[in-house]
């Protein structure tokens, strides 16, 4: 039941998702000459929109609070009594709802990737389909650490606040990780953007794992928060 009642949250959202990237992909497209330049340059906007996605679409939900899709609704939403009254614990809660969304994520990334290697000639020409799913691989894992960032802003924040603490996180990570010279795979922007698979034939395994170890981190920081608010 749990999975069906974030399904019927999350549906929405994940089709705003689908129409928000399929924006860009037409726009790419359009001013798809020269092919490289245009390539690095797309690169650098969808590691931007990657990161955002999660925040803007609303996949990472409403900690154990539902949310009208596309609704900004100040403090608590009725149905949250009775998702607390429910027979699981709330870190059950979050943790099924936090892997629904995380899975629509990927989806919605792999269908972006699918549709943008169909559609635009310079990447259909020049990437074959191994080189598509090693960059969907890489997406998925440098993605999932801004995707539990948003998990746990979902637990104390309210849901229209939550697009705004998503963008100014992305952006102050996009200002400060390439500063980090002595720690270069931190830069996930870079690992899917120049650095992704696209150009180096290569998945880069160790901004992947830095990901995934910060977001199961975050998990388990959002849970306790959850587990320590009164509702």
């Amino acid at each position: 039941m749990l999975w069906f009642k974030g399904w019927l949250e999350t549906r929405l959202r994940a089709l705003f998702g689908i129409g928000m990237c399929l924006f860009f992909i037409l726009l790419v497209n359009r001013h798809a000459t020269p092919p490289a330049a245009t390539g690095q340059r797309a690169l650098g906007t969808f590691a931007f929109v990657w990161a955002i996605l999660p925040s803007m679409t609303g996949l990472a939900g409403a900690g154990v609070r539902t949310q009208p899709a596309f609704q900004a609704i100040k403090g608590q939403h009725g149905s949250m009594y009775f998702t607390l009254s429910l027979p699981v614990s709330r870190m059950r809660i979050l943790a099924t709802r936090a892997m629904l969304g995380w899975i629509e994520t990927t989806a919605l990334i792999a269908f972006v990737c699918g549709t943008a290697w169909a559609v635009v000639p310079g990447l259909r020409t020049n990437v074959p389909v191994a080189g598509v799913a090693a960059y969907f691989l890489t997406v998925s894992g440098c993605v999932s650490g801004f995707y539990f960032l948003s998990v746990l802003f979902a637990t104390f924040l309210d849901a229209q606040w939550l697009p705004f603490a998503g963008m100014i996180s992305v952006a102050a990570l996009a200002w400060s990780l390439p500063k980090l010279s002595s720690l270069p795979f931190l830069n996930v922007f870079q690992a899917m953007a120049l650095s992704s698979p696209l150009f180096t034939h290569i998945i880069p395994w160790a901004s992947v794992a830095a990901s995934v170890g910060t977001a199961v981190i975050l998990l388990l920081v959002a849970g306790v928060v959850l587990q320590r608010r009164e509702y």
